[in-house]
């Protein structure tokens, strides 16, 4: 039941890197929006805030 330790440093990585790969493209969509209306929303929604705070 002891899970290696090569895999379980697999996993990690593959969610940092996941969560770093999430995060780009978000930022992407939200930088390909900003002149909709939908960046306004997403300001007033306080993910805006969120996303520009980590750019």
């Amino acid at each position: 039941n002891i899970i290696p330790p090569h895999f379980a440093n697999a996993a990690n990585a593959g969610i940092l890197f996941g969560g770093i790969a999430v995060r780009a493209v978000c930022n992407y969509i939200i930088y390909i929006l900003r002149p909709i209306p939908t960046a306004y929303f997403a300001k007033m929604t306080g993910v805006g805030n969120d996303i520009e705070g980590l750019t």
